[in-house]
């Protein structure tokens, strides 16, 4: 009898010791994967691979028949070179994604901000005793402000959200300034009516395309 109870218990001891054997390599595993997931930097090789051209995902289970697939938005490295924001990556400003799988998998940290990113690029430039050098921040700054009073920053009601944003007229990724006096400046600024048109004041562009002062700058 008390064969049978010890054969009983070191079945039971090796078993046990299977099963925690078992678990403690299961959560060595589990961390391993974790610890090379979050080891791996996103690169914008990695980013620019779904975003080098718009693409259409497929749509959501839940989502309405009307509604709109969502899609990958296009980003062109070579506009990007010739930009404001020409060498920085792109989790230099979308710090909230973490992983280079739609979708997403993302941080608590927000989105990003354009008026924050530049209010803390010129304390920095000031700290450095730069303002001078790289004036123009300034002028974006106060730009920033200037934009929070005004009627595009107004709510838009139940659509959500502002009137327009930055990104509305700006276009982030490729945004581009030609330096003043040169033909290139002249030929951006030809461009600001379409801009302001293009998406919200199409009516307002119509008029000012038909006018003298529209003919003569548009034609």
């Amino acid at each position: 009898m008390s064969d049978r109870i010890k054969t009983t218990k070191n079945i039971y001891t090796r078993t046990s010791s299977f099963g925690f054997i078992t678990y403690l390599l299961l959560l060595f595993i589990s961390l391993l994967w974790q610890t090379s997931a979050i080891a791996e930097p996103l690169t914008d090789a990695g980013c620019l691979s779904c975003h080098s051209k718009t693409i259409t995902l497929p749509a959501e289970e839940d989502a309405d028949e009307d509604e709109a697939p969502p899609t990958v938005a296009a980003v062109h490295a070579n506009k990007i070179d010739k930009g404001v924001h020409s060498g920085m990556g792109c989790t230099t400003c979308h710090q909230e994604i973490i992983d280079n799988k739609a979708q997403h998998k993302k941080t608590s940290i927000a989105k990003p901000d354009c008026a924050g990113c530049h209010n803390d690029a010129w304390e920095a430039i000031k700290q450095q005793g730069l303002t001078v050098e790289k004036a123009r921040m300034g002028v974006v700054v106060e730009n920033a402000e200037a934009y929070k009073e005004s009627f595009h920053a107004k709510s838009a009601g139940k659509e959500g959200g502002v009137k327009a944003s930055c990104d509305d007229c700006h276009h982030s990724h490729d945004f581009n300034v030609p330096p003043r006096g040169t033909s290139k400046r002249t030929e951006w600024q030809l461009t600001i009516p379409n801009v302001c048109g293009a998406k919200c004041h199409d009516d307002t562009l119509e008029d000012y395309v038909d006018s003298v002062h529209g003919k003569e700058v548009m034609e």
